[in-house]
């Protein structure tokens, strides 16, 4: 009976097991970093949406506090007044009500509309009728040139 020499093969099984343990531990290392970077950008956005509706509710505020201070002149009075004091402000005149749009923007550039209705019925408050982010505006890169292939029809 021959005997064979197993001498090294416990290194060769401790080396296999640390690269393993290596592939793994550069896996989660790189999927922690993921995440990470995709918390951050929801923190960001989060961030930014909270300030804009932080502006949108001083902008609501301001309107509501003029029309239920200016009460007994009238709502025509009360909308220049509005177009005044918010002069970035769109207002459009309809039979039965009043619609006042803003775009508001922060310093990166991302927008929310908020639009507003005033009732002729009741017009001492307004009504927020629509809050919505706007998307930001996307350009394709047209840097990259395709040629036309040409198809070779085998007969």
């Amino acid at each position: 009976m021959m005997l064979r020499n197993r001498r090294g093969s416990s290194s060769v099984l401790v080396i296999l097991t640390f690269l393993l343990l290596m592939v793994f531990s550069i896996l989660a290392i790189s999927s922690s970093y993921a995440d990470y970077r995709l918390a951050e950008k929801n923190a960001d956005w989060t961030r930014e949406y909270y300030l804009l509706e932080g502006e949108a509710s001083e902008f609501i505020s301001s309107i509501n506090k003029v029309l239920e201070g200016n009460s007994g002149i009238g709502l025509e009075d009360s909308i220049r007044i509005i177009q005044s004091t918010h002069t970035e402000a769109e207002i459009q005149d309809y039979p039965e009500l009043i619609e006042i749009s803003r775009i508001l923007k922060n310093d990166s550039g991302s927008e929310l509309l908020l639009k507003m209705e005033i009732y002729r019925i009741a017009p001492d408050q307004a009504i927020v009728s629509a809050v919505k982010i706007l998307p930001e505006d996307f350009e394709y890169d047209e840097s990259i040139e395709f040629e036309d292939v040409e198809v070779i029809e085998d007969d």
